[in-house]
């Protein structure tokens, strides 16, 4: 399973689109989901047992089925875009150094497929997006909190948040860009540092 989330840096809305019909758009990470069908919100997934959700009160009405059960949904009625799940996967998963590891436990919602094995998060996004695996950290700023990073095929270089994270999760729901940057900007920053 993997589905493919765009993260829109200004509004701070992850959004996958299934097909002409169905998007989901999340917000925070995914501590909120809204399923929206034919562009109107026709359930939404709350994860409850987040601190961040403790002191909002209008939060609306949360779908009696979990984001779970949405996840098998999408796998069996769309595995043609979504591929298969394998939320029960115990046969190791591969990491960024290509190596097998975990064989006999369980890790978030499987992998995204068995070849790959790749290890898959509860929004369905591989690790190799979630860790950055192909990016190369170039340099970072601790007393500004961020941090430039290459792509390794590519190029492309992007000025993104300390915390390594690229696109929002319910551990770290609000992140700083990534915006697309340049060798100058890391030159300006070193310069007025």
């Amino acid at each position: 399973m993997e589905l493919n989330w765009t993260y829109d840096v200004e509004t701070k809305l992850m959004t996958f689109i299934l097909n002409d019909s169905i998007k989901y758009v999340a917000t925070s990470g995914g501590l909120r989901i809204d399923k929206h069908q034919d562009g109107e919100i026709v359930e939404t997934f709350i994860r409850r047992n987040r601190v961040e959700f403790s002191e909002i009160t209008d939060i609306p009405e949360d779908s009696e089925r979990s984001w779970s059960a949405e996840l098998i949904w999408l796998c069996e009625e769309h595995s043609d875009i979504v591929g298969k799940n394998y939320i029960g996967w115990d046969k190791g998963f591969v990491n960024r150094e290509g190596e097998l590891n975990g064989v006999g436990t369980h890790r978030g919602q499987g992998v995204n497929n068995p070849t790959d094995k790749i290890a898959v998060n509860r929004l369905g996004i591989p690790a190799n997006i979630t860790e950055n695996w192909d990016w190369e950290r170039l340099t970072e700023f601790p007393d500004e909190g961020i941090q430039f990073k290459k792509n390794k095929k590519t190029g492309k270089i992007i000025k993104c948040d300390f915390n390594d994270m690229m696109i929002p999760c319910d551990v770290y729901p609000e992140i700083f860009g990534p915006y697309e940057s340049s060798e100058e900007e890391i030159e300006e920053y070193k310069n007025n540092g």
